[in-house]
């Protein structure tokens, strides 16, 4: 074989081997046992305790949506907190005391090439001093940690199981990292629990319109260009 063939031959072995590479990483995620139920919609009766486990927000609920894109996950959530100063003040907003909160946010992960740690890049300008990644460590169960980037401390660490197909258990555990004996503070900052079943994309639609006036929502939360945190007021009709 003369050289300009070989070198013509070894070009495409090259080329083969990236788009083979890139087609296998397209459905990497897909592959995954975990990622295949977790994909679809969710509605969650959730619970937010204090480090002490006093309740902080008793109840309130969340409907997720999780879909995949080759080896990028996207995942939408909609937290419907009841009237009360907490949720507002702990985003930094001001919102009478008497509305609902509905908070809208959508991040994104790239699965590495086993799919099974997913990065995400920082959901806000308040996280970008944060690194965010998960791993599924079973067919039903992942654990999303959250760490200071400057310092490797965890933040949270986050624990989710399927026990079927149609069920979504999570705990998210916050945590204190600058806890030492003598402080008075304490090692668990809070703790979350989320209990999810699946919906499907229409019922997604009609269960935000019914939690908006279940929960009375006069304001809904987004994230601008810029990152910040921004409330939209709503009209009061059922006020």
């Amino acid at each position: 074989m003369s050289k300009r063939r070989l070198n013509h031959y070894m070009r495409l072995l090259l080329v083969s081997s990236v788009l083979y590479g890139a087609k296998a990483s397209c459905g990497v995620l897909i592959q995954n046992q975990f990622w295949q139920v977790s994909t679809g919609y969710w509605a969650s009766q959730n619970t937010y305790i204090d480090g002490a486990y006093q309740p902080k927000i008793p109840h309130y609920q969340t409907l997720t949506s999780i879909h995949i894109d080759g080896d990028t996950v996207i995942s939408e959530e909609r937290k419907f907190y009841p009237a009360g100063k907490f949720a507002a003040s702990a985003l930094g907003l001001t919102i009478p005391a008497d509305l609902g909160v509905e908070l809208i946010q959508i991040s994104r992960g790239l699965a590495d090439a086993s799919g099974r740690r997913v990065d995400f890049k920082p959901i806000n300008a308040y996280s970008h001093n944060q690194h965010t990644w998960l791993e599924t460590i079973s067919a039903d169960t992942a654990v999303l940690t959250v760490t200071e980037r400057k310092t490797g401390h965890s933040s949270y660490k986050m624990l989710l199981t399927l026990p079927n197909d149609n069920a979504r258990i999570t705990a998210n555990l916050g945590l204190n990292s600058k806890y030492s004996a003598d402080s008075n503070e304490l090692p668990l900052r809070g703790v979350s629990l989320f209990s999810a079943t699946r919906i499907n994309a229409t019922q997604f639609q009609q269960r935000t319109k019914q939690l908006q006036q279940d929960y009375n929502v006069g304001a809904i939360i987004t994230i601008d260009a810029q990152g910040k945190y921004q409330a939209t007021l709503l009209h009061q009709a059922n006020r």
